[in-house]
């Protein structure tokens, strides 16, 4: 688990990854997409693993969508 000093809400990492909320949700059932932290009920994504998602070419994230 990564523990990060700044903790995105899905809504944020959406924003920063310009995909929907609803691609993050469907990324994390499937276990793929960034990696996220689960605090009680809330889901929270840690600015490194927003950053290493990029770094690894994954994002944006419309890419896996289409298929292109």
């Amino acid at each position: 688990m990564v523990i990060d000093s700044e903790l995105l809400k899905p809504q944020t990492a959406a924003t920063i990854l310009r995909v929907k909320v609803g691609t993050l949700a469907a990324w994390r059932s499937k276990g793929i997409g960034a990696e996220f932290v689960r605090l009680n009920r809330s889901i929270r994504y840690p600015c490194s693993s927003l950053a290493a998602f990029v770094r690894s070419g994954a994002a944006p994230a419309a890419r896996l969508e289409t298929g292109a």
